[in-house]
């Protein structure tokens, strides 16, 4: 039985886009310019302290530690810098997540440093030009905000790391992992767009009269309890894109 020729034309055609892939890479250099991150994967939220689900008959909080919490959830980031000949440089970032079904999600928008410690060893006299992989991690700060029927807000670090394969001088693929550390307010939104809630005691919880369950308006209260403890361990793909604009 012959081999279609379309099939042929096809696996001939692969083999030579495979071919210039490969040898598209090993010349790459180290990463140098205008750089753009594109990634996505999950999320997974730590703990049951980040109460995000109420209960059916008002808005009392659901501590059933199966519904009420942020748990695993879709993730995806964008990232911009600027990496100064290759060492490192500023950088700002978005983070995004969305679970139980997109009713609730996060968000974290900051910015911190990258850099490149492979390219740190060209200093000790080692060719690092020619690595088919790079190597980077970042430290960022900036503001959060999660929420589904309850919201809250504060700040966050995030370290990530990043591994990357360079197929062009111009394009990369790789994995990255976010460990993600918010801080939020001992405040929660019952409703974020009209400014009111309640605060949280020093264990974390919402302090909550089952006889008036309803929310102040935040300039009204001074809590003086903390905000839910929560950790964020994200684990991603990442597509990446360089652009040496200034040759720096």
């Amino acid at each position: 039985m012959r081999t279609p020729t379309y099939l042929c034309r096809f696996a001939r055609r692969l083999a030579i886009a495979a071919g210039l892939l490969m040898v598209s890479a090993h010349p790459a250099y180290a990463i140098s310019g205008l750089y753009l991150h594109l990634s996505g994967g999950i999320a997974d939220y730590s703990g049951n302290e980040l109460i995000l689900a109420e209960l059916p008959q008002d808005d009392a909080p659901d501590t059933d530690p199966d519904t009420c919490c942020a748990g695993t959830a879709i993730a995806a980031q964008f990232r911009v810098g600027y990496s100064i000949f290759g060492f490192g440089g500023p950088e700002f970032v978005f983070i995004g997540t969305g679970f139980n079904s997109f009713n609730g999600g996060g968000g974290f928008i900051g910015g911190g440093l990258r850099l490149y410690p492979l390219r740190f060893l060209s200093l000790a006299g080692l060719d690092t030009e020619s690595f088919p992989i790079d190597l980077s991690v970042a430290g960022s700060f900036g503001y959060t905000l999660v929420g589904q029927d309850f919201a809250y807000e504060g700040t966050f670090w995030d370290i990530d790391t990043v591994l990357m394969y360079k197929l062009t001088s111009f394009m990369s693929i790789g994995a990255r992992l976010n460990v993600i550390l918010p801080n939020y307010d001992d405040f929660v939104f019952t409703s974020f767009s009209g400014d009111r809630g309640r605060c949280l005691d020093g264990n974390g919880a919402q302090v909550f009269d089952p006889a008036n369950p309803t929310s102040s308006p935040r300039e009204s209260l001074e809590c003086n309890g903390r905000g839910p403890d929560t950790t964020i361990l994200s684990p991603q793909v990442l597509l990446a894109f360089h652009f040496n604009l200034f040759g720096l």
